[in-house]
């Protein structure tokens, strides 16, 4: 993947770049579909997991024995989690109670101006964003969607129920905190697990 001109967002690529690995699978029907490639991946360690914040008051956001549930049919509600690392990864399952807008995280955030980078999964429109870069044709987000993120330095890589991936490079930010949203609609998140690698090694 190349790097970008000036170290900026926005800005297109430049020669050169870093490789990464992916897995080709092929479905019943013989559809091809892409998963992270764990032989590639580092040994990585369970983080505790930290504390959910509800915003104070909130009547359609609660957090209990692990997990979120967001009922937010008319609007967007948010949970959040506070002293993330820079680099880790985190896998959930989300489970849609209804149909539903939005639904995705902010990562790499500071507060709620600063959101950071937003990753959204879009049934109605089949979509899934990486900020600014995204990807069509995702099926089955009706259904429980089992998410892989992994954020490494620049890069935040995203892989869907084993089957769709979305790489972006994005450099300049590196905000601590991730929020969970929902829009327009109900779900449950749960078996969120983050884990964490050795800077040195990888």
């Amino acid at each position: 993947m190349p790097c970008r001109s000036n170290n900026r967002d926005f800005d297109g690529p430049i020669w050169g770049g870093n490789m990464l690995l992916r897995e080709v699978v092929q479905g019943s029907d013989g559809t091809l579909y892409t998963k992270f490639l764990s032989e590639s991946l580092p040994q990585m360690s369970l983080l505790q997991m930290p504390e959910v914040e509800i915003p104070v008051g909130s009547k359609t956001v609660s957090y209990s024995d692990g997990k979120l549930i967001i009922d937010s049919p008319n609007g967007t509600s948010v949970a959040s989690i506070s002293d993330l690392p820079v680099n880790y990864r985190i896998t959930m399952e989300i489970q849609p109670l209804s149909n539903y807008d939005e639904i995705g995280l902010f990562v790499r955030a500071t507060d709620k101006r600063e959101r950071g980078y937003k990753i959204e999964l879009n049934a109605n429109k089949e979509s899934a964003f990486i900020y600014n870069t995204g990807i069509n044709t995702v099926k089955d987000m009706r259904k429980t969607i089992i998410l892989d993120l992994i954020l490494k330095d620049e890069f935040i890589d995203m892989n869907i129920n084993g089957k769709r991936s979305v790489i972006n490079r994005l450099p300049e930010k590196k905000g601590q905190k991730l929020f969970f949203f929902l829009k327009n609609g109900s779900a449950t998140i749960k078996n969120i697990n983050i884990y964490q690698w050795n800077d040195k090694l990888w």
